[in-house]
């Protein structure tokens, strides 16, 4: 059995608030006929449409008689413009005593002025085009007595409108109402009964569907895969747009081009009905949906391409083609709902029965000239839709519920699946730690049979034939020297690239030589604080010690070459020796050691390589990576997490240079001391002003000698612009004629070209520490700058007296600052903490009227503040 609860709950609504309506209906009736044996209602007027007319001059020929109410769509459907009515009033028939008579007008359309005798009592909005919009607005003025004279009176009511082919329907067409005068007390009633119905009660009744449409517009937004919800937001949302607009006395469009919203627009509401019955039901028909997405899009041109001439025959013939196709729909409807959902039938019977009524009245009201006194489609039409709203609303929160029960449901078994899941969890990782162990001793057994094995083997069979002891001792080291190189590489610590490369040189030497080679040995000085972990530290000296090994025993050579580098984010070993060269194969073959060099490069993630050398014999080289990010390892631990945060802040870079190979070039430097950087790239002044423009940026790399001007523009375009910026310049000028000129400019720091590629990461690095990135040859020239002769600084001193005073203490911090001690530094030889040197440092920088260290150091070596 289904729920019908929420089916009948919705009906029983229906029918209460049907016989609310009537019995309020009825009411009204009944006090408007009670009302209307006091009021007296003017039927017959005399009409002119005599230009020039005005409302204190009235033309003395013109006036022809008129039957009220004037629909202008009946008796004059091709004018529009200006009529005037003419109403003759005896006062005696007025109301007597201290009754204030007035004037009702149940009808006019678009607008309306009220004269009295000549004089203006009243008007609906503006009278000029575009006509204020009334059509629906009851009219009610007061007439005041001190505008009556004794006997017959005239009144004048001047009516403005639009011609029948400019509006959409006839209920909408220009014209004037039956006239009614009396006492104000006595038409108020009626006046008040028909703003009610016509305006009030729509506006509410419009409001709370717009409220509906919100709400199932975003239950559509939570689930997307039920459409219906968005076809009928598509539906009640034209609804109620159309319901609103009728309401907006003074538009901002002209009428005719608001008269032709609705009809052109129509298309939305009935393919959004359309689309919302069959989704509704599951069904789906590609050619239906075709026809009706495509006449939403060409509806609309054809009434634009008709104009506003035109819009009264292009709404008849477009409401004849979507009337039958609304009809069709709800009869598909309730025939496939009989059948497949029962529970809704009677609501939707009801509900789409009652639209087609209101919907066929509509349009014989609107082109076949059924007279009505209310729109009943701007009040019937939102009443029937709320319903609908509910049933929609229940229906979400019944899905939500069952959902909710399903979501416990499958929390129970998610829960069941979780622990059986840990359970195999639990089994794999022990499996994963057993198959590790398995590895790691396959690794260490590797090792020992490679290297330990073959040494003590090598010493069995020495000592069967060599009688020298000092000959096995020295076997017997090696061999001891190879189970402590397995031992460090599994719990030893991180050791310095430096001292690593010196004990590699010292015994390779010392074997080429006991070899008779002779060793030719280079190594690049690798960057400050570089650590290698322990583990590749063995793995490369086997490497080595085979490597050279090889070449001792098969090149048939004199002379060695090794040669080390440290190039971004890796290290290269190559070894090379003047020999006959190496069969690479045939080596392979003899298991002289090169799979065990293979091997030890691929487990360090690198790759290496055999060729023949400049030399003539053979050549190995190796390329191993430092790590992912290829810079961390070169700081000491406690440095490299302040720079790992810094790094987070370098979001942005901007490299300004004009030469391609040198851009790329400083961009490389930038992504590896800054590997989360975005580069963005320059090569003029202009265009690397217009870059700062578009985006902010936290680091930029300028060169000063660019094709149209200096890069000192660009650092002072960074100050202006982006002072949170850090602008370094990098260039080849190391004079003071560009260095201070771009200090002063804003420059946080200045590196020259010349020097290599990981020198300028560290010095890009240095920044984490609050100091400025700074070549070697740069820092002494900035700081013999301050080495003027004592007569420059007497001259500067009495220059900068009036200029600036510091304290004593500032002063003091002041020439360590220019030294180039960091802050920490500083705070240690004065015993004082580092907030207090920072805001010592804050002071001078405000006094000095400077934003960086260096150009603090050259303002005061400019005024003479520091002595050398």
């Amino acid at each position: 059995m289904t729920d019908n609860h929420g089916v009948k709950w919705m009906l029983l609504m229906i029918v209460a608030l049907s016989r609310a309506l009537a019995l309020a209906g009825a009411l009204g009736l009944f006090a408007a006929a009670a009302v209307q044996a006091e009021v007296l209602e003017i039927r017959e007027a005399e009409v002119s449409q005599a230009p020039g007319f005005s409302e204190r001059s009235a033309p003395a020929s013109g006036w022809h008689a008129q039957t009220l109410p004037d629909d202008w769509g009946r008796t004059r459907p091709e004018y529009g413009g200006e009529l005037w009515y003419r109403i003759p009033l005896d006062t005696t028939r007025l109301v007597q005593g201290s009754q204030v008579p007035a004037i009702y007008v149940e009808r006019v359309c678009s607008n309306l002025a009220v004269y009295l005798n000549g004089s203006p009592v009243g008007s609906g909005g503006k009278l000029t085009l575009p006509y204020s919009r009334n059509c629906f607005t009851p009219q009610m003025f007061m007439l005041p007595q001190a505008l009556l004279k004794p006997g017959v009176n005239t009144i004048h009511i001047q009516v403005v409108g639009y011609p029948l082919r400019q509006v959409s329907a006839a209920q909408r067409s220009s014209g004037l109402s039956v006239v009614r005068v009396g006492a104000s007390d006595e038409l108020r009633p009626l006046y008040e009964q028909a703003l009610w119905w016509n305006i009030t009660l729509p506006k509410v009744i419009t409001a709370l569907l717009g409220a509906f449409t919100v709400f199932i517009g975003a239950l559509w937004l939570t689930r997307p895969r039920d459409t219906y919800y968005g076809y009928f937001t598509l539906w009640i949302g034209w609804w109620t747009l159309n319901t609103t607009r009728l309401y907006i006395i003074d538009p901002p469009l002209p009428g005719p081009w608001i008269e032709m919203l609705v009809p052109a627009t129509a298309p939305l509401c009935v393919s959004g009905l359309v689309l919302f019955l069959m989704r509704f039901l599951g069904r789906s028909v590609g050619w239906v949906n075709q026809v009706l997405w495509w006449q939403m899009l060409v509806i609309p041109l054809v009434f634009l391409w008709g104009g506003q001439e035109n819009v009264y025959p292009l709404a008849r013939w477009n409401y004849y083609w979507l009337v039958p196709q609304f009809i069709l729909a709800a009869i598909w409807f309730l025939a496939v709902s009989w059948q497949v959902s029962r529970r809704d039938f009677w609501l939707f019977s009801v509900i789409l029965l009652t639209m087609v009524a209101i919907t066929l009245v509509e349009l014989a009201a609107a082109f076949l000239g059924l007279p009505l006194k209310m729109h009943f489609g701007h009040l019937g039409g939102p009443i029937t839709l709320l319903p609908l709203c509910l049933r929609l609303i229940w229906l979400f929160s019944d899905n939500l519920r069952r959902s909710e029960e399903l979501n416990i449901e499958l929390e129970r078994r998610v829960a069941e699946k979780s622990t059986e899941i840990e359970r195999n969890y639990a089994e794999l990782s022990s499996l994963r730690a057993r198959e590790a162990v398995q590895d790691e001793r396959q690794r260490i057994a590797s090792d020992l049979h490679d290297d330990l094995g073959a040494k003590l083997l090598s010493i069995a069979h020495e000592s069967s034939r060599v009688d020298d002891r000092g000959q096995l001792a020295g076997m017997a080291r090696q061999a001891l020297d190879e189970m402590r190189l397995s031992v460090r590489g599994m719990v030893s610590e991180p050791l310095r690239a430096v001292d690593v490369l010196a004990d590699w040189r010292a015994e390779t030497v010392q074997r080429l030589a006991a070899a008779h080679f002779a060793a030719d040995w280079s190594a690049a000085e690798p960057a400050p604080g570089l650590l290698l972990p322990a583990r590749m530290q063995v793995q490369l000296t086997r490497v080595l010690r085979e490597a050279v090994s090889n070449l001792i025993r098969h090149s048939g050579g004199s002379r060695c070459r090794v040669e080390i580098a440290f190039p971004t984010g890796a290290m290269t070993l190559s070894v090379e020796d003047d020999g006959c060269g190496m069969d690479v194969a045939a080596m392979g073959a003899k298991g002289n050691g090169l799979g065990g060099i293979e091997r030890r490069v691929r487990i360090l993630g690198g790759r290496h390589a055999w060729q023949t050398g400049p030399m003539g014999g053979a050549m190995l080289l190796v390329r191993v990576p430092l790590l992912p990010d290829g810079v961390a390892l070169r700081m000491r631990p406690n440095l490299r997490r302040r720079c790992i945060r810094y790094h987070h802040q370098m979001q942005h870079a901007l490299i300004v240079e004009d030469l391609p190979e040198i851009r790329d070039w400083l961009a490389e430097v930038a992504r590896a001391a800054f590997p989360e950087v975005e580069v963005t790239t320059a090569a003029r002044v202009d265009q690397a002003l217009a870059r700062v423009a578009e985006r902010p940026f936290d680091l930029a790399l300028i060169d000063l000698g660019l094709p149209d001007g200096s890069g000192i523009d660009v650092v002072g375009a960074l100050r202006h612009h982006q002072p949170r910026a850090v602008p370094v310049v990098v260039t080849i000028y190391d004079d003071d004629d560009h260095l201070f000129p771009a200090l002063q400019a804003g420059a946080f720091g200045y590196l020259l070209k010349e020097q290599p590629q990981e020198t300028l990461i560290a010095q890009l690095l240095r920044m984490t520490q609050g100091e400025p990135p700074l070549s070697p040859p740069i820092a002494r020239r900035v700081l013999s700058h301050f080495a003027s002769s004592p007569q420059r600084q007497k001259t500067l001193m009495r220059q900068i007296e009036h200029e600036v005073k510091l304290t004593e203490r500032e002063t003091d911090v002041l020439q360590r600052v220019a030294k180039g001690y960091t802050l920490p530094e500083i705070a240690q030889q004065f015993g004082l903490s580092r907030h207090t040197i920072a805001d010592h440092i804050k002071q001078i920088y405000r006094k000095l009227n400077v934003s960086s260290r260096a150009e603090a150091a050259l303002e005061a070596a400019r005024r003479g503040l520091v002595q050398p």
